[in-house]
C-alpha cells in the first residue's frame, strides 16, 4: 500500500485539470496562484496556494475515490432523463475539454424526488476515480445543480475499442472536434449532442453513490456522486485526439469517505 501511495506522490509534477465549469459553477481557487498539476501547482500543493483551498488537504470527504463494493448504490427513487439528443457547446477550457449545454436544455436527473438539471459535461485522462482498484483512461463529469444550487455529477469511466461504433455518440463528436480545439477559449456549437448512448442502460444497482467534493480547488465538498461501475467505451482514434489536445488533468484518489487525506497525509512525511 506505501509503496503506492509513494508511487502517487512522485507523481505529483505532472498535468492540469478542471472540475465544475460554467459560470458560477466554476468554483476555482480565488486570490492565489493559479492550479495546475506542475511541480509547483499540483494536487499536493493546491491547499498552499490559497487560503479558500485548505480543505483541499484537510477535507474528509474529498473526490476522487475508489468506488468498490463498500460504497453503496443509487436509491431506487432516480431517474436519469439524459436520452434526447441536445444543443451544446465544445470549449477549450485551458484545463480539460467541455461540453456546456443550452440554458434550455432539459436534460436532468431526479434523485430522490430533487431535480438536478444537466450543467455541463468536461473530461479526465486518465480516470479519476478508480473502480475496485482499477483505474481507467478516461472518466467523463455530467455536473448537474439543483434549484437550490446543491451540485450532483454523474461520472463514466472509459476503456478502449479498436471499432468507432463500439464508442458513444458524444465522445466520436468530440474526437472529431478536439484537433480543432487546440487552443483555450475556442468553442464549437454542435446542434445535435448525443448523450442518450451513453446513459440510456443505467439503473440505481449500476451506479456506486457517495458525497463528495470538487476535484479541483477549493475542492468544496457537499457534493453528490454518482459514479458507473461498468466502464463505457471510446474508440482510440477519438481517444487519441482527446488526450492531445488535453493532456493529464487528473486528481489523485484521496481514500474513502470520512477519512484523511491518505495522499496529503503521506506528502507531508516526506
Amino acid at each position: 500500500m506505501w509503496a503506492s501511495l509513494i508511487s502517487l506522490v512522485s507523481l505529483g509534477g505532472f498535468a492540469a485539470a478542471t472540475c465544475i465549469g460554467n459560470t458560477h459553477l466554476e468554483r476555482r481557487s480565488e486570490g492565489g496562484e493559479a492550479f495546475g498539476y506542475g511541480f509547483d501547482n499540483g494536487p499536493l500543493r493546491w491547499h498552499a496556494l490559497s487560503p479558500a483551498n485548505s480543505i483541499c488537504a484537510t477535507g474528509k470527504h474529498q473526490s476522487p475515490i475508489d468506488v468498490d463494493s463498500h460504497i453503496q448504490n443509487a436509491p431506487k427513487a432516480l431517474n436519469i432523463r439524459l436520452t434526447d439528443r441536445l444543443s451544446g457547446t465544445f470549449v477549450n477550457k485551458g484545463t480539460t475539454l467541455q461540453v456546456t449545454t443550452a440554458a434550455n436544455s432539459s436534460q436532468y436527473i431526479d434523485l430522490s424526488g430533487t431535480r438536478y438539471n444537466l450543467k455541463n459535461v468536461h473530461f479526465h485522462t486518465p480516470s479519476e476515480h478508480h473502480l475496485a482498484g482499477e483505474h481507467f483512461p478516461l472518466e467523463m463529469h455530467l455536473v448537474h445543480q439543483s434549484a437550490n444550487e446543491s451540485l450532483l455529477v454523474l461520472g463514466l469511466l472509459f476503456n478502449i475499442v479498436a471499432s468507432a461504433q463500439q464508442s458513444g455518440g458524444l465522445l466520436k463528436q468530440l474526437g472529431d472536434y478536439a484537433p480543432r480545439l487546440t487552443s483555450e477559449g475556442v468553442d464549437i456549437t454542435e446542434k445535435e449532442l448525443d448523450l442518450g448512448s451513453l446513459v440510456k442502460d443505467l439503473l440505481p444497482e449500476d451506479l456506486g453513490r457517495y458525497s463528495g467534493s470538487l476535484t479541483t480547488p477549493p475542492c468544496s465538498e457537499s457534493v453528490m456522486w454518482l459514479v458507473a461501475r461498468k466502464p463505457r467505451n471510446i474508440d482510440v482514434a477519438s481517444y487519441d485526439k482527446l488526450k492531445k489536445t488535453m493532456k493529464f488533468n487528473s486528481r489523485f484518489a484521496a481514500g474513502p469517505p470520512d477519512s484523511d487525506n491518505i495522499v496529503h497525509m503521506l506528502a507531508n512525511k516526506l
